[in-house]
């Protein structure tokens, strides 16, 4: 009959058993929806920015009101004779800096797991992830202050007789200081991750390899 099919379909139907399985879990929803919120205000809301990329952005009139460009931006961009050298050098310090990283944590995680003081290793590994909790900020003012021309080590350089040096003018200088600053910044709390990977390892293969 009508009723029959009417009452078959309504258990049938998708809709009426998610939200009675969206019911059956309403605590464990209502625990994620803090989350839910934090991640839709500040992560998805601001994308909504992109579009300021193909205006010019006015701030008296707004996002929504300022005159449509559209790719005149990427234009002037593409055609700047600095693009492409910056481009290349991003790249080169990315791949680098994913190599460099991974191997600085290795390393940082080895010599870490061959402690054998327990007080000494979980000071030391304090010392080494402290850095990761400082901003990128702090650190290139505390490079600076080092190696400015007038920094700490010119001023050392000065005192024991010689002449200042360009440090942050120099190119070799420059890349290494910036994949030095990244594994000092970045090493021991990559370290973590492999420390917890070496526990589940049986003592006996790990001396072994």
């Amino acid at each position: 009959s009508s009723m029959e099919l009417m009452t078959i379909s309504r258990r049938n139907n998708p809709f009426r058993k998610l939200g009675s399985r969206a019911w059956q879990s309403k605590y464990l929803i209502i625990m994620i929806l803090p989350a839910i919120v934090f991640y839709t205000i500040f992560n998805y809301l601001p994308m909504y920015g992109i579009v300021l990329a193909f205006k010019s952005f006015n701030p008296i009139k707004g996002i929504v009101a300022s005159p449509w460009v559209g790719f005149d931006r990427f234009k002037e961009v593409f055609k700047d004779p600095n693009f492409w050298p910056v481009f290349v050098n991003t790249l080169i310090i990315g791949s680098v800096k994913i190599i460099v990283g991974f191997l600085g944590a290795v390393v940082t995680a080895i010599l870490l797991n061959e402690l054998r003081m327990r007080r000494t290793k979980k000071t030391i590994q304090t010392i080494v992830t402290f850095p990761h909790f400082l901003s990128w900020i702090v650190i290139s003012g505390f490079v600076f202050s080092l190696f400015a021309y007038h920094g700490a080590v010119n001023s050392m350089v000065q005192a024991a007789g010689g002449e200042p040096i360009q440090f942050l003018r120099n190119k070799t200088f420059f890349f290494v200081l910036i994949f030095a600053t990244d594994i000092w910044k970045e090493a021991g709390w990559g370290s973590i991750i492999y420390l917890a990977t070496m526990a589940g390892i049986p003592q006996d293969q790990y001396e072994a390899a």
